[in-house]
């Protein structure tokens, strides 16, 4: 029987998914970095928009 806990992190589940896969250690890190990196971007990217355009709420974008 396989527990869910539904408050991972996107990284933690990409990490679960890489490592259910067999990737190389050094696939995962790299991997990992560039979705980390990816998500930083895109939520600073959301942000700056929601900020610039008072109405828009992040279900509208």
């Amino acid at each position: 029987m396989t527990i869910i806990n539904k408050n991972k992190t996107i990284l933690q589940k990409v990490r679960e998914v890489l490592r259910r896969q067999r990737y190389a250690y050094s696939t995962e890190i790299v991997y990992l970095d560039w979705v980390g990196r990816f998500i930083g971007f895109y939520q600073l990217k959301t942000n700056n928009l929601c900020l610039k355009t008072p109405g828009k709420r992040w279900e509208n974008i």
